[in-house]
């Protein structure tokens, strides 16, 4: 079977657009630069910039002509590099730089993950009232979606044929899910009190679901009032993410540090 981080789908989903145009970008980037690093058709650059603003994940200088990440889309940048690396963390091993193997435990185990999803909830609960713009709509599910719908079925338990028919997976399907989020410690399977097999979300497959339900909200509040622009809601998202990742960018890379271990995660 496969991993979550090997081959995937031929197209990009609107969270993979936001991230690879904000890593493009970095500390600030003319348009024409910005086409070639986001790898974006010159068709939509325009029509995607104006949304990228609208949806406060980038600002505009007209005096330099430079485009620059906001604090939301740091943040965005941070939860989806932290979201990668719930999915290729596991079992004995910690997965960095994606493939370099360190001898450690998974420390996204660790209990102060489940305070932090409460809060991340939370945070996205109060943004609902906000939610009025839809920077992409896609009519199919990429794999952080089909996982977060999986991991809420199993919360906090479920039969795998309820999880297959909810999901609309096949069981071949399904199959490859579960092995790869028992593999990466998203999810145990056990049994019920009439003794039939189910399988519950772990604490880490919960931060999970928080996280990328924190990126769909995100991508939904504009201009107007946005939540995710106020001082005091950053700070608590930051508060949140900070004891897993904090992300540096500069002109030329973007540094994440995962459980204070450093990694360059693009170099531009």
């Amino acid at each position: 079977m496969t991993s979550f981080n090997e081959g995937g789908a031929s197209y990009r989903s609107g969270e993979m657009i936001i991230y690879d145009t904000l890593v493009a970008c970095g500390h600030s980037l003319l348009k024409t630069r910005l086409k070639f690093k986001s790898k974006i058709p010159y068709d939509k650059v325009i029509s995607l910039l104006t949304k990228f603003i609208t949806g406060n994940f980038l600002t505009y200088d007209e005096k330099s002509r430079n485009y620059t990440v906001t604090g939301k889309g740091r943040l965005f940048l941070q939860n989806h590099l932290i979201e990668n690396r719930l999915l290729t963390t596991g079992g004995n091993r910690i997965l960095l730089n994606w493939g370099r193997e360190d001898p450690y435990s998974d420390p996204f185990l660790e209990p102060k993950l489940e305070y932090s999803a409460d809060l991340l909830k939370k945070i996205v609960e109060s943004a609902k009232d906000y939610a009025t713009l839809k920077l992409f709509e896609n009519p199919y599910r990429d794999k952080y979606r089909i996982i977060e719908q999986i991991l809420e079925k199993a919360t906090p338990y479920e039969k795998k044929t309820k999880i297959m028919d909810d999901c609309n997976l096949s069981h071949t399907q399904l199959q490859e899910y579960l092995f790869n989020l028992q593999k990466t410690n998203m999810i145990t399977k056990t049994t019920n009190k009439s003794n039939k097999e189910v399988f519950s979300a772990t604490p880490k497959g919960k931060f999970f679901m928080a996280s990328h339900q924190l990126q769909g909200s995100l991508m939904k509040t504009g201009k107007e009032n946005d939540p995710y622009m106020k001082p005091e809601i950053l700070a608590q998202i930051e508060a949140a993410l900070s004891p897993i990742a904090k992300i540096r960018i500069t002109p030329k890379t973007t540094f994440i540090t995962v459980f204070d271990k450093p990694i360059i995660a693009t170099e531009r």
